[in-house]
């Protein structure tokens, strides 16, 4: 049997709503919060500050070497930092396992 989330105590509705809620922000959050400061600063821009377009001047090839550095440098930099981070996940998940197995010899004898 169901209860009507009106019947449920505050807690508990409170709960699920933040269940519900944390799966939408935790997938969607980011994008929206990067729309959102884009559209923040394009209204920004064009009424209280103008922003010089640097860009449209076009780029000497010492600064086009740097973009193409950074082009390069940034994709190895993400996966070096995934890889760090599983590592660091797995060394986690290895260390609450043998204070588990620990626990579990030390209850026993």
């Amino acid at each position: 049997m169901t209860v009507p989330p009106s019947d449920l105590p505050r807690g508990q509705r409170r709960a699920g709503w933040h269940a519900r809620h944390a799966r939408f922000w935790s997938r969607w959050g980011g994008p929206l919060l990067t729309v959102a400061i884009l559209v923040v600063l394009e209204i920004i821009s064009r009424e209280v500050l103008p922003i010089p377009d640097r860009f449209a001047m076009g780029f000497t090839e010492q600064a086009l070497g740097r973009v193409i550095m950074w082009a390069m440098i940034m994709p190895v930099t993400v996966v070096i930092m995934a890889v760090m981070k599983r590592r660091a996940d797995r060394a986690s998940d290895e260390i609450v396992r043998r204070e588990c197995v620990a626990k579990i010899a030390a209850s026993r004898s």
